[in-house]
């Protein structure tokens, strides 16, 4: 059977999808599949003429215009690779962007094949969130169509967990499935047996955060889990690895509550080193709340199974997907959202090493039994076949 998995970002680019789309396809291929991964962006030598110049030089005219002819380009682009790379055979495609569905819809009429749609995530709550429109506004509406008309066309649906499960249901035409995320364990593994994970620290608690430093991602909580820790005496320390338009408040936040010199801000850290980031901490804290108007929310993150998978606990609030992740005092603690009490009540219990230790055992075992990426993979080849039957069964 040939799959394409279309369009994913690199692998290094932060974000839950292009991790996701790199664990599948390296599951797929595990599983003797034959699977071509397209990437999110073309090839300079394509990317230059034909997307950039030409999308800049129309937008001139019109900045829609010009926006639309950049996306159709890059759809073109997707679609002869595609075609090519499985000779004009394809099986499946899977489809991660809802506003990639249009693409797919041409080259199921040229094949027959099956379109999957995997939803990752909430398009126009997400746009709202970011600024670049408002809700009901003509942006937002584009968005919200795009999802209506995508859930439509695609022939089977993927949903990362049953939170996002629920918000598609109430589009959804095609059959409904939930596979949750999967991860390579070997390459996200705790700190090999014997070794001193913190190696000589100095600090009774070392708290990581790793995300889009976005106000929807919590890190500001993070930061104050810190100074209430410190002020019942706790020699606690924080790492924070990302970026974004919360870091300076952040920053400005710790010297005002005189904790500067208790936090580590490492910016944006490749994937491949993020294992080794992890093995350094002692608990993970996930404080992601609801983002704009519509709510959306953390889908079913990579974040905390990459953590769990490295043996380290996680401590989030109990929103979206990440309650089907993290079991609530056996591989990390669930608190309401924003209650920074809460979670900073949650963090003082990881100073005994005792329930650390257990805590962090759960975690990788429990990443192992119900997150691997061979698990996923072999979910994903049964609504594959389905739908490959499927569509044989009306030729």
């Amino acid at each position: 059977m040939k799959s394409l998995l279309v369009a994913s970002p690199p692998f290094e680019e932060i974000g839950g999808v292009s991790t996701h789309v790199h664990m599948l396809a390296g599951g797929l291929q595990a599983l003797g599949e034959a699977v071509r991964v397209i990437g999110e962006q073309p090839p300079r030598i394509y990317r230059a003429p034909l997307v950039s110049l030409a999308g800049l030089l129309l937008s001139k005219a019109s900045r829609r215009l010009g926006r639309r002819w950049a996306l159709a380009a890059k759809h073109l682009y997707y679609l002869v690779d595609g075609l090519l790379a499985t000779g004009f055979r394809p099986d499946v495609i899977n489809v991660q962007n809802v506003m990639h569905m249009p693409m797919a819809i041409h080259p199921k009429r040229l094949t027959g094949c099956r379109v999957i749609l995997t939803f990752h995530g909430f398009l126009a709550d997400e746009a709202e969130e970011s600024g670049t429109c408002l809700r009901g506004d003509a942006i937002w509406t584009r968005w919200r169509d795009l999802e209506t008309s995508g859930y439509r066309d695609a022939d089977q649906i993927i949903a990362v967990s049953y939170s996002t499960a629920a918000y598609v249901e109430e589009f959804a035409h095609a059959p409904l499935n939930v596979i949750y995320n999967g991860i390579d364990t070997l390459v996200f593994s705790p700190s090999p047996a014997g070794a001193d994970r913190r190696g000589q620290a100095e600090s009774d608690l070392r708290l990581l955060f790793a995300g889009f430093l976005e106000p929807h991602k919590g890190v500001l909580d993070a930061v104050e889990v810190l100074v209430r820790l410190r002020e019942v005496g706790i020699s606690a320390e924080l790492a924070v690895a990302g970026d974004g338009s919360e870091r300076e408040p952040g920053r400005h936040m710790a010297e005002q509550r005189n904790i500067a010199d208790h936090i580590t801000w490492l910016g944006v850290i490749k994937k491949s080193d993020m294992p080794a980031f992890y093995r350094t901490g002692d608990v993970l804290l996930m404080p992601s709340k609801p983002s704009g108007f519509g709510g959306g929310e953390e889908s079913f993150g990579y974040t905390a199974l990459e953590a769990m998978a490295c043996g380290i606990p996680v401590i989030a609030y109990k929103t979206g997907g990440l309650p089907e992740q993290i079991k609530d005092g056996h591989t990390g603690v669930l608190v309401p959202a924003g209650g920074i009490r809460a979670l900073a009540a949650a963090a003082l219990l990881f100073t005994d090493e005792a329930l650390k230790r257990r805590m962090g055992l759960n975690a990788r075992r429990h990443v192992e039994e119900r997150f691997s990426a061979l698990d996923m993979a072999s979910r994903f080849v049964d609504v594959y076949r389905t739908a490959a039957m499927q569509a044989k069964g009306e030729r």
